[in-house]
């Protein structure tokens, strides 16, 4: 089996990023995967262009190539002393974590990103193709989260195929008077993840566990930590001390050794 780990950087690099990619090039070394970093380059048609680089497997004919290809933020970190293959017990076309509670969540938070939009942003998908999105049992949308993704070489052929034009997905969204973070990647890939077309699996939660600051309309902030025993790559989406944070606070992080305390 060819499996690549793939990440992507546009602009400035904080921090952060280089420890990432320490982190996943070696991950990537234990489990016997290449690691290729890309320059930032989106050759496909769409607006916001540095937010989809979960996206270039689908579209560079680089990654061809692989039975599997890992795309992952540079923003997560894998564990210390990680052995587990995250490509054992791939299926499917695309592998995606879900948002623990983030539906519920949408419903408290502060500004354009929340409930009520996310079910505009759902009836816009079903009235303009069809496709019901995943939603929990009250009907609220679900979230699942590009920050690690995986897929098939079978599904990256697929999705080519049968996944409408970013750019037509985004004048959609603009036309319906959406906000920007609705036009972006997550949303593109989560409004097709029940398309019959195609074949999404879920990724366990393990596997990106999310350290996550919000704010619900009141103005009171909140860290929400989805870590568990189990875990084996951190989310690090904790807001403005993210950038703050040096390379060895980072490997902290793998290490359980970082205070993310607000």
């Amino acid at each position: 089996m060819e499996a690549l780990v793939f990440q992507y950087w546009n602009g400035v690099r904080p921090p952060y990023t280089y420890a990432s990619e320490e982190a996943f090039r070696a991950y990537a070394a234990q489990i016997g995967a290449d690691y290729y970093l890309s320059d930032g380059r989106v050759s496909f048609p769409c607006f916001h262009k540095r937010y989809f680089g979960a996206l270039l497997p689908l579209f560079a004919k680089s990654f061809r190539d692989y039975d599997y290809v890992l795309y992952v933020d540079m923003d997560v970190i894998p564990v210390s002393g990680l052995t587990a293959n995250v490509f054992e017990g791939a299926r499917g076309d695309l592998m995606l974590v879900e948002e623990a509670e983030q539906p519920m969540l949408r419903e408290e938070m502060k500004g354009r990103i929340n409930g009520a939009n996310d079910r505009k942003w759902a009836r816009v998908i079903k009235r303009f193709w069809g496709v019901e999105v995943a939603a929990d049992v009250e009907g609220r949308p679900k979230v699942f989260n590009p920050g690690v993704v995986v897929y098939s070489q079978a599904g990256m052929k697929r999705l080519r195929k049968v996944l409408p034009s970013v750019l037509l997905y985004q004048l959609v969204m603009k036309l319906a008077r959406m906000p920007r973070f609705y036009c972006l990647d997550q949303n593109y890939l989560n409004a097709f993840l029940r398309s019959p077309k195609v074949d999404f699996a879920p990724l366990g939660p393990e596997w990106n566990s999310q350290v996550t600051q919000w704010a619900d309309r009141r103005g009171t902030v909140h860290l929400n930590d989805s870590r568990t025993g189990e875990t084996k790559f951190v989310h690090l989406q904790h807001g403005p001390k993210k950038n703050a944070m040096t390379v060895e606070e980072v490997r902290n992080v793998a290490h359980n050794g970082y205070d993310f305390s607000l």
